[in-house]
């Protein structure tokens, strides 16, 4: 018997390890399967909880030497120098009747010793903290790595623990502010004046090109393009068919981009028939290609002229004297532009789907074109202004070149002419985004970000709502900033709103104003489980009883999210919007580095 005790006593520590590692196991797979939560917990994170525990466990019977030794300095007045000593042979004798005198003595300085792994044991025997109705909890420092945030490079999203809060990866981000809130000041502005990579920016007011594009060009390194074709200071040339880009393409592909232009120009309109819009799509499909297949290329200006311009000049002999003949005999004004749609349907140097068209439009009774004309007409009005032709007649750069060099290309409208440059800017982002789709890129400085400041005011854009979920392969970072939800509802759909919410990474909230919208953030967020007392007495305060159960709770409330304050933003992760960072707008006006960087190179500076 006293071996058996000696042979318990000398691994007594091990002993101790071994029970709590089993109770550590046991207690994980309770909090595991408590209440139906099987499927709450991952693989992953059942490890880290063992680990966790184990860890607590280790440093508890470390802390327990320590503090026997320190017991038996006090009781038996050991040296701390002899204490090694007496402690091993307190070890071996314990049980052999040695120390018999001194068991109570001996008890006492385990009973101290054992204290750190008793309280180990309380922890893990503890009830396990319910999530059966959800576990939503703020976001900590520790989370931030998870989330595929750091706090040294990339685009800030926020402050919080003393640091920025930054992303660096090829992510789209969308930015929810509704207006006065900050979303130029504490998201693109600074953004803009940090990150050395290619930015094609939407520029409403020209603030972000007045503030920052000095400060790119001279210390960023960058090269800048201004479209502002009603301003004086454009600079960027842009045509969709140029002949750099045509003669790169085969006849299917050149089709293709011209049908992918026009359904950008030619953009739905639900109190209009569609069937005068497919038309005049399908005309100006003619034009263009047989622009490309006569000069090698085509201007928005020419294609827009074509239904008026005089194409005698162009007429085969035949032709004049067949159109020459019938004036003669009837007296009307010939129809020269039905006489080039005949005569380009004979055209065999034409492509036999070009030759369709020219065959289709020859045969529309004149009613019906006449129609046709005045729809194509009303879309294509834009084109037909002369600062248009001179921002459209050329190409002024390569979409490769936003890889190889740092641009920035600002969008820059004014308010009021938002509604007139809106096709031709919805040309230009979904001509430069497919583009850049051409080819995967993975080298962080060939990323390209596009900072679309609301985006929804330039009309409906499917592809550029489609680029986060496919961004990533081609380097591509989109962010999209808008004041509501039910902007992007008006403009596209609801389940337009759904697609964007699942495939984007990350999201920043302001201070809603829409007590919907800060709905859809709560819900976003999700409940955790709180527990409830309820009491009951009978007849009297002294009886009664005391009962408690969990319930759902909204972390955020749809009015907490409406009383957020000014400076402060909630940031939420895809695959984390159960711990929200409560986080303070980087706002460029309170940095003062940034400030300087402003005041020195900003063109009112």
């Amino acid at each position: 018997m006293n071996d058996g005790l000696a042979f318990l006593n000398q691994y007594f520590l091990f002993g101790v390890f071994v029970l709590g590692l089993l109770v550590i196991i046991a207690t994980t797979l309770r909090k595991w399967n408590t209440q139906g939560e099987m499927n709450r917990y991952s693989i992953k994170e059942i490890v880290q909880i063992i680990a966790k525990k184990t860890g607590i466990l280790i440093l508890a019977i470390l802390l327990s030497i320590p503090i026997f030794a320190v017991a038996l300095h006090i009781v038996f007045d050991i040296s701390f120098k002899e204490l090694p000593k007496a402690v091993i042979q307190i070890t071996e004798h314990i049980t052999d009747g040695k120390f018999k005198n001194f068991k109570k003595e001996l008890w006492l300085c385990l009973a101290w010793a054992f204290l750190p792994i008793f309280l180990a044991f309380i922890y893990f025997l503890k009830p396990p903290k319910g999530t059966q109705y959800g576990k939503a909890k703020w976001g900590k420092k520790s989370d931030v790595f998870k989330m595929g945030l750091n706090f040294n490079d990339g685009f800030t999203l926020g402050k919080a623990f003393g640091k920025q809060i930054k992303y660096n990866a090829p992510l789209s981000c969308l930015i929810v502010a509704p207006p006065g809130t900050g979303k130029t000041s504490a998201i693109a502005i600074p953004n803009l004046l940090n990150i050395k990579e290619s930015f094609i920016v939407t520029d409403v007011k020209g603030e972000l090109c007045t503030l920052t594009s000095e400060y790119r060009k001279n210390v960023l390194k960058n090269k800048i393009l201004i479209f502002n074709p009603f301003g004086s200071d454009n600079n960027f040339c842009f045509n969709p068919f140029a002949k750099k880009i045509m003669e790169k393409l085969g006849i299917a592909e050149q089709m293709a981009l011209v049908k992918e232009v026009a359904n950008i120009i030619f953009i739905k309109e639900n109190n209009h028939d569609d069937h005068w819009r497919q038309q005049a799509i399908s005309l100006f499909v003619f034009f263009t290609m047989y622009y490309i297949s006569k000069n090698g290329e085509a201007t928005l200006f020419e294609i827009h002229r074509a239904p008026k311009k005089d194409w005698s000049e162009e007429l085969n002999e035949d032709s004049i004297i067949e159109i020459a003949e019938k004036k003669a005999l009837t007296g009307e004004d010939p129809n020269i532009l039905k006489a080039f749609l005949k005569e380009a349907g004979d055209d065999k140097s034409l492509d036999m789907i070009i030759r369709d068209y020219a065959r289709q439009f020859f045969a529309t009774p004149a009613n019906e074109f006449g129609s046709i004309l005045s729809t194509f007409a009303r879309f294509t009005n834009l084109f037909g202004d002369y600062r248009i032709q001179k921002v459209t007649d050329t190409m002024g750069f390569d979409y490769e070149d936003l890889r190889k060099e740092n641009i920035t290309v600002y969008l820059k409208t004014l308010e009021k002419d938002i509604p007139t440059l809106s096709p031709l800017i919805r040309i230009i982002i979904d001509s430069i985004a497919k583009n850049l789709m051409i080819r995967e890129s993975k080298a962080a400085d060939e990323r390209v970000y596009m900072l679309m400041d609301e985006f929804v005011r330039f009309g409906k854009l499917e592809f550029l709502l489609e680029l986060p979920a496919i961004s990533r392969s081609y380097n591509i970072a989109v962010i999209f900033i808008t004041q509501s939800y039910a902007l992007i509802k008006k403009h596209y759909s609801e389940d337009d709103v759904k697609i964007l919410s699942e495939t984007i990474a990350y999201q920043v909230v302001f201070r809603m104003n829409n007590a919907n919208s800060a709905e859809e953030i709560a819900k976003e967020i999700g409940d955790y489980t709180a527990k409830k007392t309820s009491e009951s007495t009978q007849g009297t305060k002294f009886f009664g009883s005391i009962s408690t159960s969990e319930e759902a709770r909204k972390l955020l409330t749809a009015q907490d999210i409406l009383n957020i304050p000014s400076d402060k933003v909630i940031i939420l992760a895809t695959g984390h919007k159960a711990k929200p960072i409560l986080a303070t707008a980087n706002f460029y006006f309170k940095d003062s580095s940034i400030n300087s960087k402003i005041k020195k190179f900003s063109k009112n500076g």
